[in-house]
């Protein structure tokens, strides 16, 4: 997911395949740390995450981000379901 979906990792091996060399860690190390091409586009897009996911736990006034409107709406149902049951 965080390869096809999102451009933030760079795949090292493949399924069962454990024989990894120096070489490859090196290569993969100097991509993900470069400070252009693919290394700069994760870079780019693992901070438009990071964004995303803080915003969607801030809560500061009367805003509220996805995930804690999400978890509020879901302890009022458990809440709700529980007095209905009493």
């Amino acid at each position: 997911m965080l390869m096809e979906e999102m451009g933030v990792c760079i795949e090292l091996t493949k399924w069962n395949s454990s024989d990894i060399e120096k070489e490859d860690v090196k290569k993969v190390v100097d991509i993900v740390l470069g400070e252009s091409g693919k290394g700069k586009e994760m870079n780019e897009k693992a901070n438009e995450i990071g964004m995303c996911i803080r915003g969607a736990v801030k809560e500061e006034g009367d805003f509220k981000g996805s995930s804690i409107k999400a978890l509020d709406d879901f302890i009022s149902t458990l809440l709700c379901r529980r007095n209905m049951s009493s």
